[in-house]
């Protein structure tokens, strides 16, 4: 089984937050969260809930979250949202604006780049081994962690399958030391919501959190919620399909119709899609087949290994290869041409998308003096926005380039006893093995089910494209594509986040009022239902409608509501200059929606000066009075 680089991080660890490149805007944020299902609601709200008692001074016991679902079910959609309200929120506690108070991490780099997230080792300088006993940050990098990370208050981690127990226990320790906490609080007292699904891959090396730890097991405080209705609007079929094989179980033979499905995806057909394999003799023989076919004149690039001179002390260049290499992504021998598919075999660079995993084409091999070891290779991406920022540094001259990125020698530590080696960080990728393109997601892919040797390995490999028409099966066999049954029951024994409670209903002996301020109802109408759709109210009160005595009522009705209006212009009669000042601002405005069918009576109450609703519900005989006063208000009027 080969490395993962991402989570072999090299040995000099510098604290290194990478700041997400884009935030939402308030429309956008706003549009992310109408789309949420119920399950997701639940939980979204459950978050800012406890955000909102963090804001007003409460000191809410921290979350532990796993967030959970199969393919298609809206797990990241719903991460984007918590991210963005709690940022939200929590950002007034923040003293400087670019402090940092929710953190999206991820333990890859193509899952931290397709987030615009960061990668979890560098932002919180964990090393690659991640070894026990816990090492603690020496104090001058414990310094920088600590005035970046001083105001965290949520800690996201996706593809929380990767992640081992050493890994986990590391970020524990990180928090512990920049929170400063004199306690054994897990994480520092930071709130820690995991995401991911263990039916994928565990991690290459290292046991999964689902498992029992030899030490503490900080896992344990976690409390589970799993998403499990499909919000993918492409091919929702494909996603059902999937989620079936997901927890198959060996001994349950699979629907019919599901193997009719796979075996209809047993084409035959030739294609230049990525191949995914099991094993890396497979994907090695498929790759050097395709270099000879397509790119006859290639070039062997030998890396240049390096050993300290017992004699000088320096390093020198060896001849030959180090003897075990272990410690390192890049590969002893690395065959390149143009038109090649390559992939990045280590991250190079987060922010700009050059990250283990990134596949693209060679354009170009710039050689200097050394015909056998090029100064450059140039690659275009399949991404055009990977190496966008690396590309504007090193545009390339000729026309066939201007797409392409540089792509330079890197040099890593290769064994223990300081070995070095330098090599370009790219492996052949017209085939990769499912450990590989675990978190890689494509439109086209030939996955051969052949020598699959491991439970959730086919899963994986199937669930790499986005639609079953984008997707070739070779050796096709039913017994391959099963879970490991102790994910299930390991999952089942973890405490619910959402507690189960009876859906509220609207019956005659109760009466139940929610208040909002809406700021444009015409333009949050949809919000309005979304936070309320769930509660089976008798009355929405709303102030800030923004609505005048012309406004149309046809865009702000809801169903099984009557809307009673009162806008601005209409509640000031007093010929005070202030309060005629303010009947002549724009906004304002209060309404009161009730629900149909009930015995309730708008009240005229004249020369109040004030922006006012009254409403008398006979049946339960309460008087409610919706009262907007705003801020330009005078204190010395308002009685």
């Amino acid at each position: 089984m080969e490395n993962v680089p991402d989570l072999i991080v090299g040995g000099r660890q510098v604290a290194q937050v990478e700041r997400n490149r884009s935030i939402l805007s308030r429309s956008d944020g706003l549009a992310l969260i109408r789309s949420l299902n119920e399950t997701q609601l639940a939980v979204f709200y459950k978050v800012r809930q406890w955000c909102l008692q963090k804001v007003m001074g409460e000191n809410p016991e921290p979350l532990r979250v796993f967030v959970t679902g199969g393919a298609g079910t809206g797990k990241s959609h719903l991460i984007r949202a918590i991210e963005y309200e709690a940022g939200r929120l929590l950002s007034t506690l923040c003293d400087q604006p670019d402090d940092i108070c929710v953190l999206l991490t991820a333990p890859t780099g193509i899952a931290a780049y397709n987030l615009n997230a960061a990668t979890i080792h560098h932002t919180l300088s964990i090393g690659k081994q991640a070894s026990l006993p816990y090492t603690p940050l020496g104090e001058d990098k414990l310094n920088s962690l600590r005035a970046k990370l001083s105001h965290l208050q949520i800690l996201i981690i996706d593809e929380i399958s990767m992640v081992d127990h050493n890994v986990l226990a590391y970020v524990h320790g990180r928090l512990r030391q920049v929170k400063q906490t004199g306690d054994f609080s897990p994480f520092g007292n930071v709130s820690v919501i995991a995401v991911g699904d263990f039916y994928q891959l565990p991690p290459v090396k290292g046991k999964p959190l689902y498992s029992s730890p030899v030490g503490v097991d900080l896992w344990c405080n976690f409390s589970i919620v799993e998403l499990k209705k499909i919000v993918r609007q492409k091919d929702s079929v494909f996603a059902e399909l999937l989620n079936r094989l997901r927890v198959r179980s060996r001994a349950t033979p699979m629907l019919e119709s599901d193997v009719e499905l796979l075996k209809m995806r047993e084409t035959g057909e030739v294609s230049s899609a990525l191949h995914i394999f099991a094993t890396n003799r497979q994907v090695s023989e498929h790759n050097l087949n395709y270099l000879f076919d397509c790119c006859p004149d290639y070039v062997t690039v030998e890396a240049q290994d390096f050993v300290n001179n017992r004699t000088t002390g320096n390093l020198e260049r060896m001849p030959g290869h180090h003897g075990v290499a272990a410690d390192t992504s890049l590969p002893e021998t690395l065959c390149l041409a143009r038109n090649a598919r390559v992939m990045l075999c280590k991250n190079v660079d987060v922010a700009d998308g050059l990250v283990n995993g990134a596949c693209g084409t060679v354009t170009q091999l710039v050689f200097g003096e050394d015909s056998t070891f090029p100064l450059t290779v140039y690659v275009r991406f399949d991404d055009e926005n990977i190496g966008s920022d690396r590309r504007k540094k090193r545009a390339h001259a000729a026309v066939e380039c201007l797409q392409s990125t540089a792509i330079d020698p890197e040099t890593e530590r290769a064994t223990k006893r300081g070995g070095l080696r330098r090599q370009f960080p790219l492996r052949l990728a017209w085939a990769c093995t499912v450990h590989k393109v675990q978190g890689l997601t494509v439109d086209e892919a030939v996955v051969s089910l052949k020598r699959v040797f491991a439970p959730g390995q086919a899963y994986v490999a199937l669930s790499r494209v986005r639609a079953l028409s984008g997707l070739i099966i070779r050796d096709f066999t039913e017994k391959v594509i099963y879970c490991k049954d102790a994910i299930k029951e390991a999952l089942d024994s973890m405490p619910p986040f959402l507690i189960e409670q009876p859906k509220p209903s609207l019956n005659t002996h109760s009466f139940s009022v929610y208040l909002m301020n809406v700021q444009n109802l015409s333009r949050h109408l949809v919000d309005l239902v979304s936070c309320t759709q769930h509660l089976q109210l008798t009355c929405i009160a709303v102030t800030e409608t923004w609505l005048t005595a012309q406004s149309s009522l046809d865009g702000v009705q809801i169903e099984g509501y009557t809307f009673h209006n009162r806008p601005r212009g209409l509640c000031y009669s007093s010929s005070n200059p202030k309060l005629l000042e303010l009947k002549n601002l724009e906004h304002g405005g209060v309404g009161l929606y009730s629900v149909d069918n009930l015995d309730c009576n708008i009240l005229q109450v004249p020369d109040l000066n004030l922006e006012c609703l009254v409403c008398l519900c006979n049946k339960f005989n309460i008087l409610l009075a919706v009262i907007y006063r705003p801020p330009c208000y005078p204190n010395s009027l308002f009685k």
